[in-house]
């Protein structure tokens, strides 16, 4: 609610009833105070959720931007991280077709410190290995904003300066969650809302609801309870096209021919069903004038049922065998673009991955305001992820396969054919089927007190002091059960193939792909573990159990990667806040210091290669001893400066500057001291228990002009200076005992372990504008533009061994563009939205090949058009990527100046129709 008074001047006080109505309506002149007569207008709708976040902004002592209940339930936007990439500064990436991942200020997701009322939240991410496209920002401390549904919250502050009373951790700032507070609604609040989600790719039309109930039920006493249910159907199409990690040299037609070429060229279905349900609650108590008791509860459950269906031809093997073959020179570079050969190695698997994925964050405060002048403020929390994972697969080869690849094929996407019947049973022999399993618990227990003194006069306002301490235990466990009892016997005898569930796979994307590839029979290979026991445990393979077991998923085996992870500190600081002018010119802001203390402890293990099988050419391993594990102890301090400044240059223009130090501690993959190795390509990968954060000294400065009601336009300018960014230190490890059958001489594996090594600075521009064009004839004055603009510039010294070339940050997009035109007016509303996001660098060692590895631009439209009945009920249509735009990677090669596409998916589009009902 905003009341505005004679003079048009606006104060903020409360109300959210823009959730519930989702519409503009105004009251007339309801209110004296003071003998003053005052006109309130009470303000809803898009122009409301505008003024709301606008008026935190402008009242904010530090940078900070912010998305109001109403931003988000009237964006098109399914989830909080789509409402977050409408934020100047902001950009997301995507899983499934949705938004799930948010980066601030060209910072990745990993440097992003989330929290629920200031308390932090535990990582969500479930380690799976589908889920769209991989195991994005598993094992770190990134929080996936797509397992909160819009309607959960209350508001969503993008904090990108820091005060010292802010918990450290966000390097690139952090996101602020905030559920609803029953006081803070007031009055009594009764809301339901039913919506249907059609996917157009996966053909499925899903439900989903929301509900409400908030009280206030004495003067001292209010209660709210929310939640928010769907479940819904999703479809991936995916094709990429790896290429070796070296140039490799073969021979046709006579004419010797080196460069790059494909590892695998390999197309993936993936179908999911998603639950998702969201509870916020909480109990607000005033048991006298001077206390104020609250209890809050964030309840997140999000289970997922994916099936993959993948075809995959590896040549790499094969090159022996190559028929003909095409190559360029690209700078020095050589490059196959097309390659035939007449024995790859054919794929098909069929694997399903369960998730069970529960978040709990609960939170106790009590503020005691002592007395006029001293305020004290208690706070515990609790925030624990519990991940259960289940994944099985069955996979079935011919490493006869005829095969003909193109680098650019249809769509610029690399293509295949075969000439051989891929449909005939007969083609295809059993490889393996596995079951693997994972659990992953990350608890988080933080408490905290905060002392506030406010002076009587003079320029400092507030001293404020406080204590933080915290302890996160992070376990991480994995078990496999692989057999391959059954290897090269014919497919016909488990049962054969099974058509391809979907007729249209890759249409959407145009690339060639050899069409008509059967699955394997997933449930009759799965069955063995059950119906022939005693062939599993006696037949090749590993398991994971010292002794052979098929229960054995409790033991500690061979083959794991377990972490075992904790952080044990506490924080204090100390700030003071003030104001006064400096001429005419009113000034405040803060200035504080906050030192943290940080333990550390990183269980993990560790073993040596001591032989490599290559009995199954197609499938080496690396035979490793037995592993031992390691517990490594580690401990550092950070001082953390702050000063933030704003100044009211007029009663319409702000300017601001602050100067911050920031840290964010490292991810719990690079934490683990455990060490796995892989056969092809040769390599070794471990974590460092003795990382240290990476810090930045960070400079911001802005200039807002609120020029209207509903109205800013603002330029910002940041700059980041960052040590110790965590990479990977790449060093050839031989191994004298063993012997590689490939060339004869000692083992030797590329070993992958990450330092504090990476320095880089940032430098940013934000240019925002938004405003409402009221003052234009009708009906055209119900007309609004919102729109941002975020450039970044990269120094950096992120360089590729294979490229010999710097890049900059991983996960930087140079520009990202938000544009948002609205329409509002009686009863109707309608918006346009598109988003645009610049390429960025996804992976500066590009997985187990080595090549830097990109994500291209991005661009994106959604829609939503509304429709009030009356006070009580309202409708509304979204409509989320419109020109079903897909997601485009590619990799660059040694020294070749062209970009290589590699992969790209295909998820469609999405509508949702929903409608709202409230007392």
């Amino acid at each position: 609610m905003f009341r505005i008074n004679s003079n048009r001047s606006l104060r903020f006080t409360t109300g959210l009833a823009a959730v519930l109505l989702g519409t503009t309506m105004f009251s007339g002149p309801v209110l004296a105070a003071e003998d003053e007569a005052i006109e309130e207008v009470v303000v809803y709708g898009i122009r409301g959720s505008m003024e709301q976040s606008l008026v935190r902004k402008r009242q904010a002592d530090h940078f900070v931007d912010a998305l109001t209940a109403e931003d988000i339930g009237a964006f098109p936007d399914q989830n909080l991280a789509e409402a977050l990439q409408r934020v100047s500064g902001v950009a997301i990436d995507r899983k499934n077709g949705e938004g799930a991942f948010v980066s601030v200020r060209g910072l990745g997701p990993q440097f992003v410190m989330t929290t629920v009322h200031g308390r932090v939240m535990a990582s969500n991410v479930a380690p799976g290995s589908h889920d769209g496209l991989g195991n994005t920002n598993t094992k770190s401390r990134a929080v996936g904003f797509d397992k909160f549904q819009s309607g959960l919250v209350q508001a969503v502050e993008i904090h990108k300066s820091p005060r010292a009373d802010h918990v450290e951790g966000g390097l690139g700032g952090f996101v602020d969650v905030q559920p609803r507070r029953p006081l803070d609604l007031g009055k009594r609040h009764v809301a339901v809302s039913l919506d249907a989600t059609r996917n157009d790719l996966a053909d499925d039309t899903a439900p989903g609801v929301f509900a409400l109930y908030s009280d206030v039920l004495s003067d001292n006493l209010g209660f709210m309870i929310s939640a928010q249910f769907d479940d819904r159907e999703l479809r991936s199409d995916f094709i990429a096209g790896d290429f070796l990690g070296d140039p490799r040299t073969t021979t046709v037609n006579g004419v010797e021919m080196t460069g790059y070429y494909p590892a695998q060229l390999r197309s993936e279905l993936h179908l999911s069903e998603v639950e998702r349900l969201n509870i916020s609650s909480s109990l607000q108590w005033r048991p006298a004038d001077n206390v104020d008791v609250t209890f809050d509860l964030l309840y997140a459950e999000n289970s997922s049922d994916e099936a993959r269906h993948m075809s995959s031809f590896r040549i790499s093997q094969g090159h022996p065998r190559i028929t003909d073959a095409t190559v360029i020179n690209d700078n020095g570079t050589g490059v196959f673009t097309s390659v035939s050969t007449s024995g790859a190695g054919a794929f098909i698997e069929h694997a399903t991955e369960q998730v069970d994925n529960e978040g709990l964050n609960f939170g106790a405060n009590v503020e005691w305001q002592a007395t006029d002048r001293l305020n004290i403020n208690f706070d515990v929390a609790y925030s624990e992820t519990d991940s259960p994972i289940t994944n099985r697969d069955a996979l079935m080869r011919n490493t006869r396969t005829q095969m003909t690849f193109n680098l650019f094929g249809p769509g610029g996407m690399p293509s295949m054919t075969s000439s051989d019947n891929l449909a005939d049973v007969n083609h295809w022999s059993v490889v393996k089927q596995s079951i693997q399993k994972h659990l992953v618990d990350d608890e988080n227990f933080q408490a905290r007190v905060d002392i506030t003194y406010e002076f009587d006069d003079g320029w400092l306002d507030t001293f404020q002091a406080g204590a933080r301490i915290y302890r996160q235990d992070r376990g991480d466990t994995a078990r496999y059960l692989n057999s391959r009892a059954f290897l090269n016997q014919p497919v016909a005898d488990f049962g054969g193939v099974v058509p391809f569930p979907e007729s249209d796979f890759l249409s959407g994307l145009g690339v060639l792909f050899q069409p008509g590839i059967p699955n394997p029979n997933f449930d009759a290979l799965q069955e063995t573990f059950i119906t022939r026991p005693d062939d599993i445990l006696n037949g090749r393979g590993f398991n994971t159990g010292t002794e052979k077991s098929l229960s054995g998923f409790t033991q500690q085996g061979q083959f794991n990667e377990d972490i075992n992870h904790e952080d044990d500190g506490d924080a204090i600081y100390a700030m003071v806040t003030f104001s006064g002018e400096i001429g005419n010119i009113p000034y405040s802001g803060n200035l504080g210091v906050r030192y943290v203390d940080n333990s550390t402890g990183s269980v993990g293990e560790q073993a040596e290669p001591i032989d490599i099988d290559f009995s199954d050419p197609a499938s080496p391993e690396v035979i490793v001893s037995v592993p031992e594990f390691v517990d490594i102890s580690h401990s550092y301090s950070e001082v953390l400066p702050s000063l933030n400044l704003k100044f009211d240059l007029r009663d319409d223009l702000v300017g601001r500057v602050s100067v911050a130090k920031v840290m964010s501690r490292p991810r719990f993959l690079d934490l683990s001291p455990r060490q796995t190795v892989q056969a092809r390509p040769r390599t070794m990968r471990g974590g460092n228990g003795e990382l240290d954060p990476t810090t930045a000294f960070q400079v911001d400065l802005a200039l807002e002009w609120y020029f209207a009601d509903y109205s800013i336009a603002s330029i910002g300018v940041f700059y980041k200076d960052i040590e110790s960014f965590v990479q990977s230190e790449v060093v050839p490890t031989p191994f004298p005992g063993v012997t590689d059958p490939e060339t004869g001489q000692p083992l030797v594996l590329t070993a992958f372990r990450p330092l504090n090594t990476g320095d880089s600075d940032l430098t940013g521009v934000e240019l925002a504008y938004q405003t409402t064009f009221s003052n234009l004839p009708a009906p055209w004055d119900g007309l609004g533009v919102l729109a941002n603009w975020t450039y970044i510039d990269s120094g950096s010294d992120f360089e590729n061994e294979k490229t010999m070339a710097s890049y900059g940050i991983p996960g930087m997009s140079e520009n990202t563009i938000n544009l948002t035109v609205f329409y509002e007016k009686g009863p109707w509303s309608a918006r346009v939205s598109y988003n645009s996001r610049d390429e960025f660098l996804d992976d500066i060692n590009g997985g187990f090949s080595g090549h830097p590895y990109f994500v291209e631009d991005y661009d994106q439209v959604d829609a939503s058009i509304g429709y009030t009945l009356n006070d009580n009920i309202s409708f509304k249509l979204d409509a989320i990527n419109l020109t079903e735009e897909d997601v485009y990677y590619y990799s660059r090669l040694a020294t070749a100046q062209s970009d290589y596409r590699v992969n790209a998916i295909h998820t469609g589009r999405r509508f949702q129709f929903g409608v709202r009902w409230k007392l």
